[in-house]
């Protein structure tokens, strides 16, 4: 287990969960980039070593990144300040999976991405459009405040995106285990 701290939050993360070995030796930190699999969120092992380094466009592989926010803000506030304005149709289209589907303009620079809301106080997922040139998209699940002044992200590939509820559940209960 190593002992790490974010802006002040304590985590003991097994160092199988830990992407990069320059964070294995703990200590204070401004991020901390963590990764899983599907469907257990199950850490590293090197009997799976190929499945960890997939980038195939179903890899299980979530990667989620810890990090110091000073300027975190919730769900709402971040849908309406930061996409709104770039998005097409304010009142968006519902969508599958419980979600609401926002497209953005064309020139707004996120043409290639959909954004999905789900009600309540679930994430943000900011997906990428499969096409020719990214034969492998992914869903992000844009900062999301866990305690003050530290935020989550995390990133998975979009054809999980109909298991989005499943893969943020995994997410929180490790982020949960790891703040024990």
């Amino acid at each position: 287990m190593i002992a790490l701290n974010i802006h002040g939050v304590d985590l003991r993360v097994s160092a199988r969960y830990i992407e990069a070995r320059g964070s294995r030796t703990g200590g204070s930190r401004d991020t901390v980039s963590l990764i899983a699999a599907l469907p257990d969120m199950r850490g590293y092992t090197a009997g799976e070593d190929s499945l960890f380094a997939s980038n195939g466009p179903d890899s299980p592989i979530v990667h989620i990144l810890l990090r110091a926010d000073a300027n975190g803000m919730d769900t709402q506030t971040r849908l309406a300040r930061i996409y709104m304005p770039y998005i097409a149709d304010p009142k968006g289209e519902p969508a599958s999976f419980g979600l609401t589907r926002y497209g953005f303009r064309a020139d707004s620079g996120y043409g290639r991405s959909d954004l999905y809301a789900s009600k309540g106080d679930g994430p943000l997922l900011l997906c990428e459009q499969p096409a020719q040139d990214l034969p492998s998209p992914n869903c992000l699940a844009i900062d999301r405040p866990i305690a003050d002044g530290v935020s989550l992200t995390y990133r998975f590939k979009r054809a999980h995106l109909a298991h989005w509820q499943d893969v943020a559940k995994g997410v929180n209960r490790l982020i949960s285990e790891f703040r024990k």
